[in-house]
């Protein structure tokens, strides 16, 4: 694709996405939707995303065969396993960010599924699911249901997202403590948890960069298409500053979780109930708070 078929594509995408992928067409190349991992401090940010995908995949169990990428975005990742030899097929609510990708990459084309992770059913069972950065758009209860049921027997999740530490309901993401609990609750045992926080968190300096020096040039782009473009875009550029901000006070972090589906569900006991009765409280209110 040339660059007006490419800039066409990312203007009919949703927001906040569109704002994402051109973002990424401004550093030079629209291959991710995810952070970078900056282990020598200099890397350009395309570089560091790189980084991150190839520690994503050292974790991949050597028995892996079939993957589920779950928000499979732009579809590198996926287009890099698969390429390395794995049966890959990747899901995404995201039409248009698919569209964009099915026309990147066609020689997967038909491997991309327009679905909802919640909603999505296989007759094939996997054995690993992958959420780079799409486990916190989805609740943790739900992460782990599905995959009991989508994964075969010793089939693993992979996750490497931002989490949260504090049990604010009306703080961003999943918090730690959910997930392992309800990882236990459907029979996963963790094998591997590293914090990477420190190693991503230039990802976002770069991105609130963008977003404050080259507002003009997003707005060239997008003003005449989006009527919301000055509501969309000052929400979107705040709202990185202020969670960059909750960062720097320990209240998130950005973690690579590797969980193994055990033979066995874990039994609980009447603490354990009251522990599910007060997570699902928490989830009410946080949806409440909006």
């Amino acid at each position: 694709m040339d660059d007006v078929d490419i800039l066409e594509l990312i203007k009919q995408t949703e927001n906040p996405y569109c704002y994402y992928l051109y973002a990424a067409y401004l550093e030079g190349k629209m291959e991710h939707l995810h952070y970078g991992y900056f282990d020598l401090g200099n890397e350009t940010l395309l570089q560091a995303q790189e980084k991150l995908t190839q520690l994503v995949k050292s974790q991949i169990p050597p028995t892996t065969r079939r993957i589920l990428d779950s928000g499979c975005g732009v579809c590198r990742t996926m287009c890099d396993l698969t390429s390395s030899g794995y049966d890959v097929t990747g899901i995404s609510p995201q039409h248009n960010v698919l569209q964009v990708a099915r026309k990147t990459y066609p020689a997967i084309a038909d491997k991309i599924v327009t679905a909802r992770y919640q909603n999505f059913r296989s007759e094939k069972k996997f054995d690993l699911i992958l959420f780079q950065e799409s486990s916190q758009y989805i609740n943790a209860f739900s992460i782990f249901r599905n995959a009991a049921k989508l994964l075969d027997a010793g089939g693993h999740i992979l996750i490497c997202d931002e989490v949260r530490y504090s049990s604010d309901v009306k703080l961003a993401f999943n918090s730690k403590d959910e997930m392992l609990f309800f990882a236990a609750m459907f029979g996963f045992g963790l094998l591997y948890n590293r914090d990477i926080t420190e190693k991503v968190l230039p990802s976002r300096k770069i991105l609130v960069s963008i977003f404050n020096n080259r507002r003009n040039e997003f707005k060239a782009q997008f003003a005449a298409t989006r009527v919301d473009f000055e509501r969309e875009f000052s929400q979107l550029a705040a709202g990185w500053e202020s969670e960059t901000e909750i960062f720097g006070k320990g209240l998130y972090g950005y973690e690579v979780f590797l969980f193994k589906k055990l033979d066995r569900k874990v039994r609980h006991g009447p603490v354990e109930f009251l522990k599910i009765f007060e997570l699902y409280m928490r989830k009410i209110k946080r949806q409440i708070a909006g």
